[in-house]
């Protein structure tokens, strides 16, 4: 068992981001149309030898734009994301940033340098330490330019194609959070009391002896007196979090009631515990994740429009996929 001065204190407002958060994002692509930073970055200094693994009106994909891409995934990602999959995504980038292109929406190279040298201005980052930071992860300053500007480009198209064109009602919000209840309550929480049962001195099963001295005369009401007797030391009020406590003990705290009292032990330590208090679930207010579940809605309505979108363009795209060259 931690120290819990600082492992079991807990944040209200991350709390209820926590519990509230309703996660509406596409793999690759989405990230890319919705202003994320790109992560696709390829190099002119393997395409020598590069497998192609796509091509896309005449334009190829190249197997070191995937393995960047995928290795680029979190953890929990890859989990479900197979390389097939982020080729795809590839894929798809590829022909909407190729339509835009056509419509003459293209982002210049000159116009990606300027953004880029406001953003690093506005960062704080040098040029030198940018160019450094490229460098050490292989990445080609040119090539760097260029990605940015297809992603700008697609990012653009997105906006103006699709996003401007979406509203979103206030019945449609209210619907929302009225058939949703559930994903904005949180899942309340229990006050639990905790004293550290001894000092330096004592071995663990002179700790435990005490520990069960205690539990037989100490009560909810005078529980944290016994913190000056010399034989016990720090007690804390704590809100009780998913990562409190071992699982068996956290199960005992939840099944019981307030004013319940028992022992806890890990490998060195005996704690005694006090539920203090349960408050019961609550829900979040209407108005403050009213702009939340706006921005849920509008994600959806932009993913339906986008299936809308890329559908057609598929349907007039040339598309070839080598998967045979993917490791």
């Amino acid at each position: 068992m931690q120290d819990r001065n600082e492992n079991c204190k807990l944040d209200d407002e991350s709390k209820k981001k926590n519990n509230y958060y309703i996660n509406h994002s596409k793999i690759l692509l989405f990230a890319v149309l919705i202003g994320f930073a790109s992560y696709i970055v390829y190099t002119d200094f393997f395409q020598n030898e590069d497998k192609v693994v796509a091509k896309v009106n005449g334009e190829e994909i190249y197997l070191s734009e995937l393995e960047r891409a995928y290795k680029s995934l979190q953890p929990q990602q890859k989990i479900t994301a197979t390389k097939k999959d982020i080729l795809q995504e590839l894929v798809e980038f590829k022909v909407v940033y190729l339509e835009a292109k056509n419509k003459g929406m293209a982002i210049s190279k000159e116009e990606a340098e300027r953004n880029i040298d406001f953003l690093l201005n506005t960062s704080g980052v040098t040029k030198e330490q940018f160019i450094e930071n490229l460098e050490s992860n292989e990445i080609n300053k040119e090539d760097y330019i260029r990605n940015y500007a297809e992603e700008a480009t697609v990012r653009n198209f997105f906006r103006d194609k699709i996003m401007r064109y979406i509203n979103v009602s206030d019945k449609e919000i209210n619907d929302y959070y009225i058939n949703n209840l559930k994903n904005f309550e949180n899942d309340g929480k229990v006050i639990v009391e905790e004293i550290l049962v001894g000092n330096g001195t004592l071995n663990f099963s002179e700790k435990e002896r005490i520990a069960e001295e205690l539990l037989n005369s100490v009560k909810p009401d005078n529980f944290c007196d016994v913190k000056n007797t010399g034989y016990y030391s720090r007690c804390n009020e704590l809100i009780l979090a998913d990562d409190d406590y071992p699982h068996e003990i956290k199960e005992m705290i939840l099944s019981n009631d307030a004013g319940f009292i028992d022992i806890a032990k890990n490998s060195s330590d005996v704690y005694l515990f006090l539920i203090s208090k349960k408050i019961s679930p609550e829900t979040a207010p209407f108005d403050e994740v009213y702009e939340q579940i706006k921005e849920v809605i509008k994600m959806e309505k932009a993913r339906k429009a986008y299936s809308e979108l890329y559908n057609s363009l598929e349907k007039k795209s040339k598309i070839k996929l080598y998967h045979k060259n993917i490791s």
